[in-house]
């Protein structure tokens, strides 16, 4: 209700976390109808429903990894095939949802991620799973399986979304099972061949960069953790430490320790964004330095 929405502002009107959450519901809206919450909430945990779908865009075509209206918590995956002479690879994710107004479907696009890897002879393949927890929360989850080489992405349905035109037709991939949380689970099978482009090695610049930027992450994460939102503050020292550890292992050769590191300087950043505690400021200096 709008009157005590004005209430808890007033009352909370020195709190910037607070404010910042009311104006994110004034700007995002409610997940769940409001006509239809007291109905969901009588069903219990089993009950619960997805407000938005979840897809990846990748090379033009959108695939669709969590649908509307499918009960949760619950998790999807599938695989997908890169040729061997690329080193990453970029998921768009995208929210779909029902215009409130209108009822057209709206696409939103929350973020774009780059997946680094170790490059394989022939082609590399990916894993990609995304899971819709209980508390309405959804994480990604993107996995080199032969070098268990993973991008990490937490609480990405709180990013901020622009609308996009609507992408080439969806494909769905599996229905959504339940799984145990973490990791990548098995799932669906390959989903798509993007073109071939020119040969690209990690070099010790690379490296280098990955290092100063994960160096300047760090002491950022460590002073705003506190700030985070509960949920999240056991991940972000989990990817914390996670960085630590590969800043630090120089047993690891160039080609698997710089896609690690990069990896997890955007898992951080990703992390630090969903619970905005950062500022456009600090966000440009640092998207400089992992891309």
């Amino acid at each position: 209700m709008p009157l005590v929405q004005r209430m808890v502002m007033d009352e909370f009107a020195e709190n910037p976390k607070v404010v910042q959450e009311l104006k994110s519901i004034n700007h995002k809206g409610f997940p769940v109808n409001p006509m239809e919450a007291v109905a969901r909430g009588s069903l219990g945990t089993g009950g619960l429903i997805t407000p938005h779908a979840y897809g990846i865009l990748l090379e033009g075509t959108y695939y669709e990894l969590i649908p509307c209206r499918q009960r949760y918590p619950c998790s999807n995956s599938a695989s997908y095939c890169v040729p061997g002479n690329r080193r990453s690879l970029v998921l768009n994710l995208i929210q779909k949802a029902p215009d409130q107004q209108t009822y057209q479907e709206v696409y939103l696009m929350l973020g774009v991620f780059q997946f680094d890897y170790r490059p394989e002879p022939g082609q590399t393949s990916v894993q990609i799973q995304a899971e819709y927890t209980g508390n309405g929360a959804l994480n990604l989850f993107v996995l080199q399986p032969t070098t268990m080489i993973a991008l990490p992405l937490y609480s990405v349905s709180k990013l901020e979304g622009r609308k996009i035109p609507k992408p080439p037709t969806p494909v769905p991939i599996q229905p959504p099972t339940v799984t145990p949380r973490g990791g990548i689970h098995g799932g669906g099978g390959p989903i798509g061949s993007p073109p071939p482009d020119k040969t690209q090695q990690w070099s010790q610049n690379d490296l280098q960069d990955a290092i100063r930027t994960g160096n300047r992450l760090l002491p950022i994460a460590q002073a705003r953790i506190d700030q985070a939102f509960f949920e999240d503050k056991e991940r972000i020292r989990e990817i914390m430490s996670e960085l630590r550890h590969w800043i630090g292992n120089t047993c690891e050769d160039i080609i698997t320790r710089t896609p690690q590191i990069r990896n997890l300087n955007r898992a951080l950043l990703n992390v630090l964004l969903a619970n905005r505690l950062l500022d456009q400021q600090e966000l440009r200096e640092l998207q400089k330095g992992i891309e």
